[in-house]
């Protein structure tokens, strides 16, 4: 059985996607080849925009002399999925969509897995058309129009990735066939028993010098975006008499919240930075409580992450953290009141958790993750011979 893995950063960073694409790799059966716009020892390069080409860089210049994508985005609930190009981003994954036929008809793969989106998603229509290989597309937009036109794309199988979007995806296309299967987690690199860091260790890496580190340790671990909700976090932190909280990530709110973070815990704060797998693995293992109060994540990798390093989640309440995290892998609450958000945090850290969180994400396990996509895989090519 010969797959073909899509996806556009694998190779050049290491997000969920990208850890993904790399895990599935590792675990699919036959040959598994992974199409990419970056080349490395195990992506296959696919040619796109740079911004250097000029047919790029006239696109961005006409789109902002005529505010063209400043209208679309005013009108993208019912702009045509063809005029999409509202980011810049956009042009170059168009690109990279249509070059795609060349490489997968030279490898010719028995089927398909698309984790881009739309683009991808009707290039491989077309291709599908043409040589009868069928595809999958794996969502992960969470509940918004992105999904609604990926979906529509019309895969021969669509991956949700939570409960709620899968309900969600049900109501808008329910002709599609879509299956529910998670992202997973490292299990060996996240093993609690393995190492951890001294807090001697822990104070090197700090952004300040000679922090105050003392127990509990809360981490938040995500791209520092206004959408993560991290001052709030900051906020909930501060109320709570001794504890130090740990940022590891980057983002375009970096700068506030580390200035925020400063201003309201003093040497109680510490960034770290984006860290290595290995490091951040180590963090995990380190701290005490994790923490994301954000209202809205399409799946939530970290959260997975820290219950396989058997640490406890504290996390806004809704249908798909309950399904994630559960009773054993830590405590949800309404994470719009900063005591409340406070208060789990507190009784989270002073809880006996034994191995609850640990135990609870062996269901994201990639091993158990790799056999849905295997039986998936076979289902989708039974079906499409048929």
């Amino acid at each position: 059985m010969k797959v073909a893995l899509v996806t556009f950063y694998a190779g050049h960073v290491r997000r969920g996607v990208e850890t993904w694409a790399y895990e599935l790799r590792k675990r699919l059966p036959g040959e598994t080849k992974v199409f990419s716009l970056y080349e490395s020892n195990w992506t296959t390069k696919v040619d796109s925009l740079k911004m250097a080409d000029p047919i790029y860089k006239y696109y961005i210049y006409y789109a902002k002399c005529i505010e063209y994508t400043r209208y679309l985005r005013k009108f993208r609930l019912f702009t045509p999925s063809f005029l999409s190009l509202y980011y810049d981003g956009d042009l170059a994954l168009l690109v990279y969509a249509l070059n795609l036929f060349s490489p997968l008809k030279k490898f010719n793969p028995d089927i398909i897995v698309n984790h881009v989106g739309f683009y991808c998603g009707t290039m491989l229509r077309f291709y599908r058309a043409l040589y009868k290989t069928p595809f999958i597309s794996v969502g992960g937009a969470g509940k918004g129009v992105t999904e609604i036109k990926n979906i529509r794309t019309r895969p021969n199988c669509y991956v949700a990735q939570t409960p709620s979007i899968k309900k969600f995806l049900e109501r808008k296309a329910p002709n599609v066939p879509i299956e529910l299967i998670p992202n997973g987690a490292d299990l060996d690199l996240l093993d609690p028993s393995k190492n951890r860091f001294t807090y001697a260790e822990l104070g090197q890496m700090a952004h300040i010098k000679n922090p105050l580190i003392e127990h509990p340790l809360i981490l938040s671990t995500s791209a520092l975006l206004d959408g993560k909700r991290l001052d709030f976090l900051t906020q909930a932190v501060a109320k709570l008499k001794k504890c130090t909280l740990v940022f590891a990530g980057n983002g375009e709110a970096k700068e506030k919240l580390v200035s925020l973070g400063e201003n309201l815990l003093g040497r109680r704060f510490i960034y770290v930075g984006i860290l290595a797998r290995e490091t951040l693995a180590t963090l995990y293992r380190t701290c005490d409580v994790f923490c994301l109060p954000s209202f809205h994540e399409p799946f939530g990798n970290v959260f997975v992450e820290a219950m396989a390093a058997n640490i406890p989640v504290v996390a806004h309440r809704d249908e798909d953290r309950e399904w994630m995290v559960g009773e054993k892998g830590g405590i949800l609450t309404d994470a719009s009141d900063v005591n409340k958000l406070g208060s789990a945090l507190k009784e989270a850290a002073q809880r006996d958790w034994a191995d609850g969180p640990r135990k609870n994400s062996k269901r994201f396990s990639w091993d158990l993750i790799a056999e849905k996509y295997v039986s998936l895989i076979e289902k989708v090519l039974l079906q499409s011979h048929r």
